[in-house]
């Protein structure tokens, strides 16, 4: 395949990674490899509509794509099957129309292997799954041994394509509307003040940590290092935010529901430190090259990053981790998981001291 493209004097790509955002996150590193392997190709991103907002300020992008997975899943719930190929006919003819080369499957899911398949493109990338739908690549990959690196999958795809990974990084950008907007809303709140943001909510339970944790840490944050502490979450995250902060013994500053996705982005980025669980926020300090620590129990952790020691991982390491969707735990169905509980506020803090020199 390597052959085949640098036969061709000007490529065309389409990067699929249409969710979730740490993984889209950690999915930037294709562009970086393409963009320096390949400086006059054109690259498209397609992406689940909503989160455009994670790469659509990418300048090394030619175009951001979004598809409108709700919508489709949604027509197909309902049986409006007719409806729904007149959809995916005029996705085809849209993708088509762009003439890509190669098509990048950086999930491998039966859905985003059927996009790759709907853009055109005569070579078709993607990894290797359970997943149905191999026939509608052209080749498929191994995601390789684990090495515990943050990306490495996306790594090992730039490498199948004979391009030399080092040096190549994860890398986010911030529209500048949202970013002026978001320090906007900070400076009202804690004027001229550094802060630490929490990043405490993701889409499982299993992957939370405990309310009262995240209080007595805010607490022991504001006292032993002055910072104040911000809280960031979705619209759909408001309930259990209002808990976390109406019960805590120090303020802290709740922007869950009241900021945008970009503007999340941008108060991660100013942050001093960020904490936060397995969840795309996370992924996000890290890529900022915030401090950060990051607290995995049922997941599947990433011991490495490429911030190094800017970026500490806590994992509890329990028999029985990772459960991913499947806990085992006596204490599940109070949504407190074993794994998780573990993990003290203390452990936090002591990890927090190893990165005192950087936002101090």
């Amino acid at each position: 395949m390597n052959q085949r493209l640098n036969q061709q004097h000007k490529l065309s790509f389409l990067i699929i990674r249409p969710s979730a955002i740490g993984d889209i996150i950690m999915a930037t590193v294709l562009v970086d490899g393409l963009r320096k392997n390949y400086p006059d190709s054109r690259i498209s991103w397609l992406v689940e509509q909503g989160l455009e907002d994670v790469i659509k300020a990418d300048p090394r992008l030619d175009r951001v794509i979004a598809w409108p997975k709700k919508h489709w899943k949604n027509l197909l719930k309902g049986l409006k099957l007719i409806p729904l190929a007149k959809e995916i006919l005029q996705t085809r003819q849209h993708l088509s129309r762009q003439q890509f080369d190669l098509a990048l499957d950086a999930q491998g899911l039966l859905r985003s292997r059927l996009l790759a398949f709907l853009s055109g493109a005569p070579m078709r990338l993607g990894f290797r799954s359970k997943e149905p739908g191999e026939r509608l690549m052209t080749r498929i990959i191994d995601r390789g041994p684990s090495t515990k690196f943050m990306g490495q999958e996306y790594l090992r795809m730039l490498e199948s394509l004979g391009i030399n990974t080092t040096g190549l990084e994860q890398t986010l950008f911030v529209p500048e509307e949202a970013e002026k907007k978001a320090l906007d809303i900070l400076h009202q709140r804690i004027p001229e003040k550094k802060y630490a943001v929490f990043l405490p909510f993701t889409t499982r339970p299993q992957k939370h940590w405990i309310d009262d944790y995240w209080q007595g840490l805010a607490m022991e944050i504001q006292q032993l290092y002055g910072l104040s502490v911000v809280l960031l979450g979705g619209k759909e995250d408001v309930r259990r935010a209002n808990q976390i902060v109406s019960n805590a013994a120090c303020e802290i500053i709740n922007l869950a529901g009241v900021t945008s996705l970009a503007e999340s982005l941008a108060v991660i980025k100013n942050a001093g430190l960020a904490i936060g669980v397995d969840t795309g926020l996370t992924h996000a300090a890290i890529c900022f090259d915030r401090p950060t620590i990051a607290i995995f129990g049922s997941t599947c952790p990433f011991l490495h990053t490429p911030k190094g020691d800017k970026a500490i991982v806590i994992h509890s390491s329990l028999p029985c981790s990772p459960c991913k969707r499947h806990p085992t735990c006596t204490t599940a169905s109070a949504d407190i998981f074993d794994c998780m509980t573990a993990i003290t506020p203390d452990m936090v803090i002591e990890k927090v001291q190893n990165l005192c020199m950087y936002f101090m």
